[in-house]
């Protein structure tokens, strides 16, 4: 028997889900709102008999020759001018009616039998059978200070509540079966969505997918450490094992500092910077090691090093070449591979389907003309990879991200590397999507602008957010300062420590209300000078 297909699946478990959840709430409005139309009904003919009752005309009525006269056309009038009321019968002691709407009843006893209580003092809520059909009647006394001379009943026919009840019925069950297929029309364009996101990927191809890439990195020579950002151990291949020792332990979850005393991953995982070829002792063993912040849309969510003993590099020689481009190949696979996973969780996790539908129908054609723009003009693909999550980020929440359509990166950047342009960026952009995710405006804007100059980079990028204020405009590039509650103040650190390094320049320029642009210049050699004449970029 074939398989169902993950599109296939998605579309039929959202329907049943749908239709479910339709069908449960459903089922409660409708019995909610028929008790409720019942109690509706049953008030307004109680707060009319009461009315009738104490009227001082109908009191006074009793005390004369034919009361009949006076208080069937009094009575008839409040009928016809009440909603859904059908009958308004006023009897005496004796049961016998003064009003009705049906003349030739009027002097005739009541038909029913519920209404002894009222004529013993009661009032109440009473189903009965009359001369007219089933209904839902109030009874109440009528009293003449302490002496009861007859009773008012006030009844709607049980056939109109139920008409009324049955049109809201037919309009609850129109909206949900409205529902329903909106409901698969959405889980549909879901799962087409979802397919696209994994490339056509069925959840066995994944997996047989991840278990290849485990036999991978088992099989590199290079050891491969990857921890999570609080600092666990997430991966670690065997030749990592083998090398530190570690054959017949299992490490996975432990803290990092536990099993390499001295490492720099947290450093790294702190500052989002890549350290590259650094030599490190590891239990004895000379080792070089390369460490890189592992950032998934935009942000560092761990660190992932790889490292080989030094004796080894240097008897390998030309084979060492090899190994570092599998090596690196490997890690760059790792990381799409952690980022593709990160957006199958992320869409099949999430229970929130309108939003889902709202980023098909909303999102999708921004974030092609968006993708378009950045493949014709950033050439770095880790520049243009960080773009990509960054516009995502903001899109979730509710900011817009644009390029300037005169950027322009090209691959190589002198002593400028494509992670120093990621954490410049990445920094910049992060901390404008943070201030307007809370800004109470109803349009949130961000412009991206770099551009490859022949001796510097440069980065502008601009918000509409509130702006800085200017008591805390001296502290901005302070270590560790932030106004965010969960802050670790380092993004404006880690730009102007970059910055500082390579011999550039950074400016701010901040308006209260209408929003903030930092401009970074960055040398591409450490003999070029940012000239001050050049300007036409900020405009």
């Amino acid at each position: 028997m074939k398989k169902l297909s993950l599109q296939t699946k998605i579309t039929i478990l959202t329907t049943l889900i749908v239709i479910i959840c339709l069908t449960i709430s459903t089922v409660f409005t409708i019995k909610n709102i028929n008790v409720s139309i019942e109690n509706q009904m049953a008030n307004n003919v109680m707060n009319i008999a009461r009315s009738v009752a104490t009227d001082p005309f109908v009191i006074s009525a009793f005390y004369m020759s034919h009361p009949e006269k006076i208080l069937q056309p009094y009575a008839e009038r409040i009928r016809k001018n009440s909603k859904n009321i059908e009958f308004i019968t006023i009897i005496n002691m004796k049961s016998v009616r003064y009003s009705h709407p049906n003349p030739q009843n009027i002097g005739k006893k009541f038909v029913g039998g519920d209404e002894k209580r009222a004529l013993k003092g009661e009032t109440y809520i009473s189903r009965g059978i009359g001369t007219l059909g089933s209904s839902l009647r109030a009874f109440t006394p009528i009293m003449d200070g302490n002496k009861q001379i007859g009773a008012v009943a006030v009844g709607v026919l049980t056939r109109d509540i139920n008409k009324v009840q049955l049109q809201l019925i037919r309009n609850i069950l129109l909206t949900m079966i409205i529902s329903i297929g909106i409901g698969t029309g959405g889980a549909y364009f879901l799962a087409i969505n979802i397919k696209k996101e994994i490339f056509g990927l069925e959840p066995y191809q994944i997996a047989k997918i991840f278990q290849e890439r485990n036999s991978i990195l088992d099989a590199v020579v290079e050891g491969i450490i990857a921890i999570d950002k609080k600092g666990r151990i997430t991966l670690i291949n065997d030749s990592a094992k083998k090398i530190i020792g570690l054959e017949d332990k299992e490490v996975i979850g432990e803290e990092i500092d536990k099993i390499i005393p001295d490492t720099r991953l947290k450093i790294v995982l702190d500052t989002g910077i890549a350290e590259y070829d650094d030599e490190q002792v590891i239990n004895g063993i000379s080792v070089i090691t390369n460490r890189v912040p592992l950032i998934v849309n935009g942000k560092i969510e761990g660190a992932i090093a790889s490292f080989r003993p030094k004796t080894d590099l240097l008897s390998l020689g030309e084979q060492l070449t090899g190994y570092k481009q599998i090596v690196d190949t490997l890690r760059a696979q790792a990381h799409e591979f952690m980022n593709h996973m990160h957006v199958v969780a992320g869409l099949i996790k999430l229970n929130q389907f309108d939003e889902a539908l709202k980023f098909v129908y909303n999102e999708v054609g921004a974030l092609q003309y968006f993708t378009g723009q950045i493949t014709r003009s950033i050439k770095d693909s880790k520049v243009a990879a960080l773009l990509l999550g960054k516009y995502s980020h903001a899109s979730e929440l509710g900011v817009k991200l644009y390029l300037d359509e005169d950027s322009e990166l090209e691959m190589d950047h002198g002593i400028v590397s494509s992670g120093d342009i990621v954490s410049v960026l990445g920094n910049l952009i992060e901390n404008s999507i943070e201030v307007l995710s809370v800004a109470g405006k109803d349009e949130k804007l961000i412009n991206v602008y770099i551009k490859e100059r022949p001796t510097y980079i440069f980065i502008r990028v601009s918000d509409n957010g509130p702006g800085i204020d200017e008591n805390i405009f001296p502290h901005i590039y302070d270590k560790g300062f932030t106004t965010k509650p969960s802050g670790k103040g380092l993004g404006l650190y880690i730009v102007k420590q970059i910055v500082e390094r390579k011999g550039g320049e950074i400016e701010v320029r901040t308006s209260r209300g209408q929003g903030t642009t930092f401009i970074v210049k960055i040398p591409k050699g450490k003999t070029n000078r940012v000239k001050s004449e050049e300007r036409r970029d900020e405009l």
